[in-house]
């Protein structure tokens, strides 16, 4: 019997090591530019962010999971932001998009409001989920929208 329970993982080779060990159920890759914390891999999250990334890491995971600023990046001064092609990529290689972590109380740079954060993730980019501290707000937001 399948659980369905998502495997969510920050290291590449984690994420491979998890196929070859037989593992059937949905598998994220994390992303993050900044790279883990007990790793030294912030080169291998760049290439991760690039077509030839995306889809080599969709012949093993089924979700890909960026931070949202590697999806609406912040303009240089911290006031706007634009919409990254990141997300396109990985549609078209048939992966899933979340991104992490929304807040209510720290705003990704260039946005004004929580609002703002989820018209763009759900309205622009089209995530199928989001991690977030903030379910009440999402799950609001949701509803009123008619997207759940």
């Amino acid at each position: 019997m399948e659980s369905g329970a998502i495997l969510q993982i920050f290291d590449y080779e984690a994420v491979i090591r998890a196929r070859e060990l037989g593992w059937k159920g949905e598998l994220c890759m994390l992303v993050t530019l900044s790279g883990q914390e007990h790793k030294d891999d912030k080169a291998r999250h760049a290439w991760l962010t690039t077509e030839e990334g995306v889809k080599d890491i969709a012949k093993y995971a089924t979700i890909y999971a960026p931070n949202f600023s590697l999806l609406a990046v912040p303009s240089a001064d911290g006031t706007s932001y634009t919409i990254s092609p990141l997300g396109d990529m990985v549609r078209k290689s048939g992966m899933k998009l979340h991104a992490w972590t929304l807040r209510a109380d720290s705003l990704p740079r260039g946005f004004r409001t929580f609002g703002e954060v989820l018209d763009v993730a759900f309205g622009t980019i089209r995530l199928d989920a989001v991690f977030s501290d903030f379910p009440d707000r999402v799950v609001n937001y949701l509803k009123a929208t008619n997207l759940r």
